[in-house]
């Protein structure tokens, strides 16, 4: 007897891109212009992005940051990142209207600098797949484990176990799809 299941959708994999800007006509821009290839997690303020960092550094792929911000700045946020072991090799793009922050910003720790108003889309997104490969190319073990191993996991307990053949109920072998995905997912 052979029963339906969920089928393990790859496509959810997307990077995690943290946006933090006080401002959120600012955030919502970053998201729709990211939201196809990145899944946006957004923070309006410089003390909200440091405690979800480090709720989510195994997931958080790249933040987006914002300077200027009442309560914690984004320069303190570079501070506490760059003091921190794991934090400080998450890559931030800085995001600002104040070109001669560029200099400051870089010696704080941040990857890349982008003026606002922002460049033309293209240019923010392939910035932003660059650091993330990189990124993901230093620590394979995140990347496996945030953008594969933990979906996968569960879409294998939301999947209806197998009882036939005196197999444990609860547990089942990986499926053709859920095997094929893995296998793509290593590839890259």
């Amino acid at each position: 007897m052979q029963m339906e299941h969920e089928s393990f959708d790859h496509t959810e994999l997307k990077p995690e891109v943290m946006i933090v800007d006080d401002q959120e006509m600012n955030r919502e821009i970053l998201a729709a212009l990211i939201d196809e290839e990145f899944t946006p997690v957004m923070c309006k303020d410089g003390i909200e992005a440091i405690e979800t960092l480090r709720a989510r550094k195994r997931t958080i792929s790249l933040v987006l940051l914002d300077l200027h911000m009442p309560g914690m700045s984004g320069q303190d946020v570079l501070r506490t990142l760059k003091a921190d072991p794991e934090l400080g090799k998450i890559p931030v793009i800085v995001m600002t209207g104040e070109s001669d922050a560029e200099i400051e910003s870089l010696e704080l720790g941040a990857s890349d600098f982008i003026p606002k108003p922002y460049p033309n889309a293209g240019v923010v997104l392939a910035r932003m797949r660059r650091l993330i490969e990189l990124f993901e190319a230093r620590r394979p073990d995140l990347a496996l484990h945030a953008r594969v191993l933990l979906p996968l996991c569960g879409a294998l307990r939301s999947a209806p176990s197998r009882s036939e053949h005196g197999r444990h109920p609860r547990r089942r072998e990986p499926l053709p799809h859920d095997q094929r995905a893995l296998r793509q997912r290593l590839r890259r």
